[in-house]
Parts: structure tokens; C-alpha cells; sequence
């Protein structure tokens, strides 16, 4: 399965997108059932100013319009010391 990157610039940060995107995450993983395997990690260093939220592979499934919203790429599973996690479900990283 593949995971989904979306990039976010700073002028997004500042005006708060990333707190939109995680609201709406959460409203999609709660109405999914909250499947442990649906989870949104960001990446903990930025890159060339811009925030790097990951999606889980079975949030494509769940979550489409979202990612697509903002328009998410696939991409491959980012390395585990690199992510925080920010919402979702509790499966181990290394399972996804």
C-alpha cells in the first residue's frame, strides 16, 4: 500500500492550514470507525521551509478527498525517527 505526502508552505502554517487539515483528518478517522491503521505524521524537521504531513496507506482509502484537497502526491514510507505523530490511530510504525 502507499503512503501520500502533502506539502505545506509556511503562508499555509501561518494562516493555520495545518490545524484545518488535522480537524479534518479527525473528523474523517473518527467517522471511518478509527481504524488503528489511519494515522497523519508530520515531518519533524522542515523542508526548504515547508511542513511535510504523511498519510498512513489506509488513509487513502478514507481519506481521499482530503489528500487530494491538498493536493498529496504518493510517496514512499518516510523514515519512522523522522516523523511526530499527530492524529490517528495507535498501530506501531513499523506495522503501517
Amino acid at each position: 500500500m502507499t503512503w501520500h505526502k502533502v506539502s505545506l508552505t509556511p503562508n499555509q502554517i501561518e494562516a493555520k492550514e495545518l490545524v484545518k487539515l488535522i480537524d479534518k483528518f479527525v473528523q474523517l478517522f473518527i467517522a471511518a470507525g478509527k481504524p488503528k491503521e489511519m494515522v497523519l505524521f508530520a515531518e519533524k524537521e522542515l523542508s526548504n521551509d515547508d511542513q511535510l504531513i504523511y498519510f498512513s496507506p489506509v488513509c487513502l482509502d478514507k481519506a481521499a478527498s482530503l489528500i487530494s484537497s491538498y493536493s498529496g502526491t504518493p510517496c514512499e514510507k518516510p523514515e519512522r525517527e523522522s516523523l511526530s505523530r499527530l492524529q490517528g490511530g495507535t498501530v506501531d510504525f513499523d506495522s503501517l
